[in-house]
């Protein structure tokens, strides 16, 4: 049986001062939820600058190539988005990290190939500048990675009898 979901409201029994139970509705998880696409953009923000100051500061001291510099800045960046969406964005399902860790990698993996795949087809056929090609790229990565992360890496665990 499944949790009831984390953006639905939950029954809880509340007492009056007369002394009646009444069953009183719990708005918090559904609060949450309607915040949550704003949180997860904030903290896609966070992760993205760290990303982003990452390669432009191993391209620029190292002499790095942008793809290489990608290879470096991505697994910092997981780093930042994973506490931010587990502690925050995400915190109210309550997604135990041992379940959600491996989840969220997986879907930061497959963001992290089609960011690759992306950033190369762009540096490589486009005129852009790998700057404009990677705000490019981060863009609809994180569009991608929030569906997979909401409706799968974070979601609510099953129950076990």
């Amino acid at each position: 049986m499944r949790r009831p979901d984390a953006g639905s409201p939950r029954a809880e029994p509340a007492q009056d001062p007369g002394g009646s139970t009444d069953l009183a509705i719990d708005h918090a998880p559904a609060a949450a939820a309607s915040v949550r696409p704003l949180r997860f953009f904030l903290v896609g923000v966070a992760a993205t600058i760290v990303h982003w100051v990452v390669v432009a500061a191993t391209v620029s001291t190292f002499g790095w190539e942008p793809l290489r510099a990608n290879l470096v800045a991505w697994p910092t960046a997981v780093g930042v988005s994973f506490i931010g969406h587990q502690r925050w964005t995400f915190g109210s399902r309550r997604a135990a990290t041992r379940s959600a860790a491996p989840r969220f990698l997986v879907v930061s993996l497959a963001g992290f190939v089609l960011n690759q795949v992306m950033f190369a087809l762009l540096l490589r056929w486009t005129e852009l500048r790998y700057g404009a090609a990677l705000a490019v790229v981060l863009l609809l990565t994180a569009s991608v990675t929030y569906l997979a992360s909401n409706l799968w890496a974070f979601s609510a665990p099953l129950d076990r009898p």
